[in-house]
């Protein structure tokens, strides 16, 4: 079960909505609430290379908790009214920091909850986030698309491809596939191995009394990301649990093909695995 959620509270306008479904889930799940608040911005890097860069560095620090211990007094109000039990720490950081202070803290958390990042997110504290707590934590992180809504655990699709990263995504999920009343595993071209270990996947999920389906698409010159789309539509599932794929540079860590693709416009709330 998840004990400790966690998600961001930033300048973003979906960031009440981004709250609002992390203490639905803390209800859901009995868990507790840990929020992270940041202030408006992160501070720019490349204050550290002026020539009054300390002076300046320190008074956008000042500025940057402030505002971050303004919206977290925000956040402490909203999150009263939720009956969670939660807790509040807001935080700044550099624009280059925000990733690895999310991943420190993400750690110890059960679940992780985030907004789908748009194009421009990549220097924002929500993409930053997502960065920190998949590829810095290695949480269970459930991205939620603006134009859906909070996953009932109804109906939830699996991206099966035989990789370590799909597996511990499937782990992550536990909990929402447990409560779910249909489990498909969905295969996309699969070779010799990826259609074997898909039984053994069914196997492993049966054995937790669950009943799950296994299907395999063709391609047929169709891009994996849509066909899984597809999928999701067809079937009605308000779940997509999948491996999250790309490689960390010293920066920022870039989100492989298909993750990357799916996140720019899920049809659904996807539940990753790093």
């Amino acid at each position: 079960m998840y004990r400790t959620i966690m998600t961001v509270a930033d300048g973003e306008p979906r960031s009440l909505r981004r709250l609002q479904c992390a203490a639905e889930l803390a209800r859901r799940f009995d868990a507790h609430l840990s929020v992270l608040a940041f202030g408006e911005l992160p501070m720019p890097a490349i204050l550290a290379m002026a020539d009054d860069g300390g002076a300046m560095m320190a008074e956008v620090f000042t500025q940057n908790l402030r505002d971050a211990e303004a919206r977290a007094g925000r956040v402490e109000a909203e999150l009263a009214r939720e009956g969670v039990p939660f807790d509040v720490e807001p935080l700044a950081a550099m624009e280059t920091g925000v990733a690895r202070l999310v991943g420190r803290l993400a750690r110890f958390a059960d679940l992780v909850v985030l907004d789908q990042p748009g194009p421009d997110d990549a220097e924002t504290a929500q993409g930053a986030a997502l960065h920190g707590a998949l590829f810095e934590a290695g949480a269970p992180t459930l991205v939620l698309p603006p134009s859906a809504g909070l996953t009932q655990g109804r109906s939830a699709l699996i991206a099966w491809d035989d990789s370590r990263e799909a597996l511990k995504a499937v782990r992550g999920a536990m909990p929402f596939l447990r409560a779910a009343s249909a489990i498909e595993i969905v295969v996309v071209d699969p070779d010799g191995d990826q259609a074997t270990s898909s039984e053994g996947l069914a196997l492993m999920l049966s054995r937790h009394g669950l009943s799950v389906g296994v299907s395999t698409i063709a391609p047929a010159g169709r891009s994996t990301s849509d066909l899984l789309r597809q999928r999701i539509r067809d079937t009605s599932s308000d779940l997509l649990v999948m491996g999250a794929y790309g490689h960390s540079r010293l920066r920022e860590a870039i989100l492989g093909g298909v993750t990357a693709e799916i996140l720019a416009d899920a049809p659904a709330p996807v539940l990753m695995g790093r």
